[in-house]
This record gives C-alpha cells, sequence and structure tokens, in this order.
C-alpha cells in the first residue's frame, strides 16, 4: 500500500520528472504507482496564502492536472501510450485528512482528499522543511495493491513524510512526494535518533534518508537500487500499453517497481489477511525505524507472528520481483481508466555539426546527434502537460561548437510546445549592458535558463553563458531588488553578431507600498486624517482606510489626526515609523465620545531640546519641566506609546510607564528621566526554537530571532528605570524574563535573561455511543492510547483527556487499545477520527470517538 501526495506536477512515465522550483508548492496524494500530471504558473510570492485544499486546483499557486498515461506498481489509472500515471490509481486514498506543517511550526494547512486521492498545496514559497501528516477518517478508504479492492483506511492510522525543498535561492518547488512506509520510516528514525524535532534540520533528514535507502538496497537487485533522494519521490511505474512490459529506466520509475512489488508480495504472504496493504505499512516503516532491515524493531519482532508477517527477509528480493510479475499481468484491468491530454516539447536545431550536445529539462535529457535540423522533436522520453513549467538548458556542449538556447522556458499551454530554438556556432559572445537607479539587493537576470545575482549598487553586467553567434537572447528580470522595481528598458531581446553585446539597459526604480490601517467606533462624520502633507477624509461608520501606495523603503510616515469628527475624539497608534519592504497595514485609529489627558512627570532635565510623542503628536519640552502634559487628548480605549523624539542637547532621557490603553482617567504615571549619561540594557536568551519573540523596554521593541545574547536598541538615562518584558510570545513557546526591572546605574546592564520553554497542551475530545452502563455489572471499558499514555473510558463518559499534555510540534495519535463490552451482552466497536496530527498552539478538543 502507498499513498502519494503530488507537489505542483506529477511526473508520468515516458514524462520528464524534472525537479523546477518557483513560486508555491503544488502537491497531489495519488497511488504508489501512477499519478496524472499537473502544474502552475509562476507568480510572485507576494499575496499568496499558504493553504492545503480538497483536489489538484487548477489555480496559479499551485497547479493542476493535465495529462495522459497509464501507469502501476500500486498506481496509474488508464490512458494511452504515451503518458503515464494518471488519476492517483492503484493506492489511491479517498476521503483522507492532510495536514502540512512547516519547521517552525507553522501550519500551512489541512484538507482531505477527493476522489483521485489529491490535494493541492500552496506553500507561498517558503523553504523550511515540511512535515506532511495522512490521518485516516471513517468513510476513508484506499486500493489495495495485493487484494485489488478498496480496504477501509481508519482514523486509527496515520504515516507521514519529510520533504525538503531542493533549491532554496528559487521561489516555488514543483515536485512529487510519496508518501510510503519508507517515508514513515524515515520519519520514525527520524523521531528515534534526533528527537521530535528532528525532522526540522535538513542534515537529519539527508541523513536518515539515506540510512533507510542503504537498509532497503540489500534486498534489491542492482537495476532496482534506490538513493536517499528518492525516499520522498512519487513513485511512478512505466507501462508499454501493447506489451504491458515494464521498465525503472528512471529514478521515480524504480521507486514505484519497488513498493508496488512488496505491496502485491505482501498477500501471498499472508493470505488471511484482509488488509495486507497496511500491514506491509506497519510492519516495514517500524522494521527500519531502527535503522536495520532485519524483522524487528530494536530487537522485538515488527509482526505479531510468524504467518502474519508481510515479507521475509531472506527471500525479500524474490518476494519483490514476483510482486512485479505479478502487477505486470493484472495491472489496467481492475480500476477506473482516465485519461488526461498531453503534449510533446521540443523545437528547432542549425548549425549543430558535432556531436555531444545534451539537452536537459529538469532531471530528463536528451542527446541530440549532429546534423539535426529544424523542427526535431527532442521529447525528453514524454510529454509535458498543459500549464507544466518546463526549462530546457545545454547539459553539454557539442565538440568545438557553443549551442544557445532561445524560448526554452515557459509553461506549456494546450498544444506541442515547438518553438524551442537551438543554435550551435563555433564563435560564441557574451551578452550584458548598463544598469541604473539599483541600491538594493536581491536582483536577478536571466537569458533563458542562465540567471545573474547582481549585487547592490551595479552599473553594469554580464550574463555568465556566451551566446553562439547566430543564436537568440532575451532578457529579463527574474526576481526584484528589495525595495526597487526593475525593467529592461532596451536592447534586451535580439540576434547575436560577431561582437559582444553591451547595449541592453536595465533600469531600476524604488518600490511603492501601501499605507492603511482600521478605524474603530467612527459613528461620525469629519474625520482627516494627514501623512506627509497628504489628506483623507473618513466618513463615518469606517472601519479601514489608506492613504494608498505612497511609501519606499526607509521612507518615514507618521499618521495624525488633522480634523476630529463631530462629538468624537480620534487617537492613532502604530501611527509612525520606518517603512521596510512591505505594505505597513497595523495603524489603528480608534474614536470615542470620551477623551483624556495623557503626561506624568520629567527629572533630570537641564538642557533644552527634549521633544516628547505619542504617535504623530509631538510635545516640545523646555529645560527644568517636571511635568509635561500633550496638548491633544487621547480617546477612551486608544493605545498609547509616549517615546522621546528628539533627545535634549547633551543628556538622554528614557521614559518609564510610557505605553499603555487609555483608561476613563487622566494618564499621569508616565515618567522621563534625563542624565548626561546613558547605558544599553540587555542580556541572554535560551531555549528559544521558534520564530515570533518580541521584547520590550518601554516602546523600545527588538525582535529575537536566535539564543544568545541581546541588546535594546535604545539606551536608558542614568537614574532611569527600565523594565524589559515579553511583548510578543515566540509561537508555542513561553518565555519569561527574570532581572528584568531595575533603575539604570553607572554601566551597561547585562543581567536580564530570558528563558523560553515549548508549551504543552491538553489532548482530549468527544465520545458518543457509549452508554451501555448499568445493563450488568462486569464490564470491559474502552481505553484509548496516544503512544504510552494510555486513559480508561468509562461506559456513560462523553468526553476525555488525556493526563499527559502534549509538546507543541510533536505528532499524536489517538486509537483505541481496547474495545468495551458488556460481559455476557454485546460488544460495541469504537472508531478514532480527528485522532492524528501535530499539536498547535493550543489544546486539541476535537478528537471524536464514535462506539456502535
Amino acid at each position: 500500500m502507498m499513498i502519494c501526495r503530488k507537489l505542483g506536477r506529477r511526473p508520468f512515465p515516458n514524462l520528464r520528472t524534472g525537479i523546477l522550483l518557483f513560486l508555491s508548492i503544488g502537491m497531489a496524494l495519488a497511488g504508489c504507482g501512477g499519478g496524472g500530471g499537473g502544474s502552475g504558473s509562476p507568480t510572485r510570492a507576494q499575496g499568496c496564502t499558504p493553504s492545503v485544499t480538497s483536489g489538484y486546483a487548477a489555480v496559479a499557486t499551485s497547479g493542476y492536472v493535465d495529462g495522459s498515461g497509464d501507469g502501476a506498481g500500486g498506481g496509474g489509472r488508464g490512458g494511452s501510450s504515451d503518458g503515464a500515471g494518471a488519476g492517483g490509481g492503484l493506492g489511491a486514498y479517498f476521503n483522507a485528512l492532510i495536514t502540512v506543517q512547516r519547521a517552525n511550526g507553522t501550519v500551512v494547512g489541512s484538507a482531505l482528499t477527493d476522489s483521485y486521492g489529491m490535494v493541492t498545496v500552496s506553500n507561498c514559497g517558503d523553504t523550511q522543511p515540511l512535515l506532511f501528516t495522512v490521518q485516516g477518517t471513517q468513510t476513508g478508504t484506499y486500493w489495495d495493491e495485493s487484494l485489488r479492492t478498496s480496504v477501509a483506511f481508519g482514523a486509527s492510522q496515520v504515516l507521514h513524510a519529510v520533504v525538503v525543498p531542493d533549491a532554496p535561492n528559487q521561489q516555488t518547488l514543483y515536485r512529487n512526494v510519496g508518501i510510503t512506509p519508507l517515508t514513515e520510516a524515515v520519519y520514525q528514525y527520524l523521531n528515534a535518533s534526533a528527537g521530535a524535532f528532528g525532522w526540522t534540520v535538513v542534515a537529519n533528514v539527508t541523513a536518515a534518508n539515506a540510512a533507510i535507502a542503504s537498509q532497503i538496497n540489500q534486498v534489491l537487485p542492482p537495476n532496482l537500487q534506490l538513493h536517499g533522494t528518492d525516499i520522498t519521490r512519487l513513485a511512478a511505474v512505466a507501462r508499454d500499453s501493447t506489451s504491458q512490459v515494464f521498465s525503472g529506466s528512471t529514478p521515480n520509475l524504480t521507486y514505484g517497481l519497488v513498493i508496488g512489488g512488496m505491496a502485491r508480495a505482501a498477500g501471498v504472504h499472508n493470505a488471511q489477511s484482509t488488509n495486507p496493504g497496511l500491514d506491509l505499512l506497519g510492519q516495514l516503516a517500524a522494521d527500519l525505524s531502527d535503522g536495520k532491515l532485519d524483522g524487528t524493531k530494536n530487537g522485538t519482532p515488527v509482526a505479531p507472528s510468524p504467518t502474519q508477517a508481510a515479507y521475509n527477509v531472506p527471500t525479500m528480493t524474490a518476494d519483490t520481483l514476483g510482486g512485479i510479475a505479478a502487477l505486470a499481468a493484472t495491472n489496467g484491468t481492475a480500476v477506473p481508466r482516465v485519461t488526461y491530454t498531453s503534449y510533446r516539447l521540443g523545437g528547432s536545431i542549425s548549425g549543430l555539426t558535432a556531436s555531444g550536445l545534451v539537452l536537459a529539462d529538469g532531471t530528463s535529457t536528451a542527446a541530440v546527434p549532429a546534423g539535426a535540423t529544424s523542427f526535431t522533436f527532442f521529447t525528453f522520453g514524454g510529454v509535458v502537460t498543459s500549464g507544466a513549467p518546463y526549462a530546457i538548458t545545454v547539459q553539454a556542449q557539442p565538440s568545438g561548437l557553443t549551442c544557445s538556447l532561445l524560448n526554452a522556458s515557459g509553461n506549456a499551454g494546450t498544444a506541442d510546445v515547438g518553438n524551442v530554438v537551438v543554435t550551435c556556432s563555433g564563435q560564441s559572445y557574451t551578452v550584458g549592458g548598463n544598469i541604473t537607479g539599483l541600491t538594493g539587493s536581491g536582483l536577478v537576470l536571466a537569458n533563458g535558463s542562465d540567471t545573474l545575482n547582481v549585487a547592490s549598487g551595479a552599473s553594469s553586467f554580464t550574463m555568465p553563458r556566451p551566446v553562439a553567434s547566430g543564436g537568440g537572447y532575451a532578457v529579463t528580470v527574474q526576481s526584484q531588488p528589495a525595495g526597487e522595481t526593475c525593467t529592461v528598458t532596451s536592447g534586451g531581446t535580439g540576434t547575436v553578431g560577431t561582437a559582444n553585446v553591451t547595449n541592453i539597459a536595465v533600469g531600476c526604480v524604488a518600490s511603492n507600498y501601501v499605507l492603511s490601517g482600521t478605524i474603530n467606533g467612527l459613528t461620525a462624520n469629519g474625520l482627516v486624517l494627514a501623512n506627509a502633507g497628504a489628506t483623507i477624509t473618513v466618513n463615518a461608520n469606517a472601519t479601514n482606510f489608506t492613504f494608498g501606495p505612497v511609501l519606499s523603503v526607509g521612507s518615514n510616515y507618521a499618521v495624525s489626526v488633522q480634523t476630529q469628527p463631530t462629538g468624537l475624539t480620534c487617537s492613532v497608534a502604530n501611527g509612525s515609523g520606518t517603512a521596510g519592504a512591505a505594505n505597513v497595514t497595523d495603524v489603528a485609529v480608534t474614536c470615542s465620545s470620551l477623551s483624556y489627558n495623557l503626561g506624568g512627570t520629567i527629572s533630570g532635565l537641564t538642557a533644552n531640546g527634549l521633544v516628547l510623542s505619542n504617535g504623530a503628536d509631538t510635545l516640545p519640552v523646555a529645560a527644568n519641566a517636571t511635568s509635561f502634559k500633550f496638548a491633544n487628548k487621547v480617546a477612551y480605549t486608544s493605545a498609547y506609546a509616549v517615546g522621546v523624539a528628539t533627545q535634549p542637547t547633551g543628556m538622554t532621557c528614557s521614559v518609564a510607564n510610557g505605553t499603555g490603553t487609555m483608561p476613563a482617567a487622566d494618564v499621569t504615571t508616565v515618567a522621563v528621566t534625563c542624565s548626561p549619561q546613558a547605558y544599553s540594557v540587555g542580556g541572554t536568551v535560551t531555549g528559544l526554537t521558534q520564530a515570533g519573540l518580541v521584547l520590550a523596554n518601554g516602546g523600545d521593541l527588538l525582535t529575537v530571532s536566535a539564543n544568545g545574547n541581546f541588546t535594546m536598541h535604545q539606551s536608558v538615562a542614568y537614574g532611569s528605570g527600565y523594565d524589559v518584558i515579553v511583548h510578543t510570545q515566540p509561537t508555542g513557546q513561553t518565555c519569561t524574563v527574570a532581572n528584568g526591572r531595575g533603575t539604570m546605574g553607572a554601566g551597561n546592564v547585562n543581567t536580564v535573561t530570558v528563558n523560553c520553554t515549548l508549551n504543552s497542551y491538553t489532548l482530549g475530545g468527544s465520545v458518543s455511543g457509549l452508554n451501555l452502563g448499568g445493563l450488568i455489572g462486569v464490564v470491559t471499558p474502552l481505553k484509548l492510547a496516544n503512544g504510552t499514555d494510555a486513559i480508561t473510558v468509562q461506559f456513560g463518559q462523553t468526553s476525555f483527556t488525556f493526563d499527559q499534555p502534549v509538546a507543541y510540534g510533536s505528532s499524536y495519535n489517538v486509537v483505541v487499545s481496547q474495545q468495551p463490552s458488556v460481559a455476557g451482552l454485546l460488544s460495541l466497536t469504537c472508531t478514532v477520527s480527528n485522532g492524528g496530527g501535530v499539536m498547535g498552539a493550543g489544546n486539541v478538543a476535537n478528537v471524536v470517538v464514535t462506539c456502535l
């Protein structure tokens, strides 16, 4: 039995199976052998929403199914001879709950698989390792390759796969992931060897994949050997529609043969089993989880008894080959056939007078003989599917020649791709030009598949690969620099003659970002907001506002109330700052019929020049002042944050008690302390494993991303109080501060300590149908288990909670360890739904136990 997830595009027998990265991750869950096509059009990561949705969505950020063919080895529904693996096929899982989690604990989403065993995942260019969790349901079924029928796959079944994006310097991962006994073995091996969070470290995952592959290869013949990188591949299997000859000519095809053959052989080993595919899944994963293929897990047999074993290690090679032969004899006859449309990929070649040219598209290659001419299709072993991205490159140049490509990348439409142009010549020249206005980093130029990372401030460029004389070029902007928009303004396309190309012009200008926010309590007209001389009028009952795209990277903004609405006072929070390379959306305007004064005390101020601020509201304070009060009142319930906008001459002033929410009374407790001396405040952070920690000392905010030393941005005046607190907790953790409060002495403070620990949350849910208590005195109660944590659920109970909480980021899997019964009367059967997953940042109370 095998479950396969598809990311972005799905490999076919006789179809290119390269891994390409663009913008988002598309995924489908399908059978262990075949699987249809699918891809996504590249779009910008900005605006992409991470999600998991049922089916294979035809959307730009994800991809869609569109291919043709036939597969086996546990998968592949119907089709023609020039495609492969369409439609999920054998092993396809229906109505499974799929959850996808990133290494930092963020849950991308979850969804149920459709009738072809597919879901679509948009990961929006994130490059962290991903954990896929497959949870059975009460109505779930899978196609058992051995029994050749659909079998129930209940809520107690959970399996995993860990996927590491392959090219972090690019934007999107299009690849296919098969979830099999081997991926579950890798996950269990990681837990045992590296702990619950071992899967979050790329090096751990790479080592675990290699370890499992090395063990399974001990029982495979040379032509079926797997590599560590094959463990999470979609396992596609090729079959010629006429002769039914199976082949394993690519890693994907080999993997499908291996897993499909083992699944088919499981039913032969235990002919009495009602679910040999599940037997193989559980036993093989447990066997390999200790890093050894020997039929045991740490010395304990994985099969309940020898007669119930899904495989026998000494005969595993012969059994697997026999299973492959059995699949070849029956493939394609027991499941409905599904047809997809696919297209050939090719183009024209000129000037190829020598041998040695090898073209590549991902991992698929095509050797082109000398003398090949125009419109000779190089098919890369098969086809592409509508919408699928392709990127052809020259993997090896012919002897004595340089070959260049034009129109070599794009997305397949609804016809053969035939406009790829290959030009070969004995002479080649560089392609480059000038750049104006570039101040940021991140600009990437491209000429087809040839890319160039351009340093900030560069005024010229030359693409890495020369272009053959007579060959075309088309330079584009592949990635924009931070805070800027660059375009090729002239000379970007053309044909190389007999000299270097140096006249391509690239111009860069600052990008603009939106300044906006929310409004609360505006029940009257008349509100006018201002920023940098621009004003907007906001009508009654509005809940948001925008100044439009008025910000550039590094520009300052200060939203203020220019005119108050009739009968109300509006105040602005988070209204001032410096723009980064993103929209500003957190400005908050609060309006109320009640408003109060904001002020406090000042000590030590012996010089002029002090300016205090509350957002865009500023207050100059003269030397020797002992108190202050802002001229503008603050609306009731609005946030305030008093800070120092300008320091007095030769002094440093610090603010204590400067932040809060305006109560129904004047605030007079803000304390400003000034001194000729000022010192830093900081300390150490330990135990931080998740993102999101923000420390605060009054209005001074500091984002902390790693353990170690920290120093707040703003120095604190001698004699002034400081109070370092946790402003925002990291996801799934609780951080506490020790030694965070005090009065600044005559030296830097570095004794503040911040300790972070993982949160743990309760695991429980509801019980229904357990209501036969009292009919007879002797009962066998229901027992539930989550790993080693077991609880007893008595007759009549309608809810349950496990005794041991589960740490954030840890997996849980609630199963029935003992079915209930009433002695002498009847037995009940209880099933679990929503029982498996990864603990998020909150108690889990949605596990459902149903007894019948």
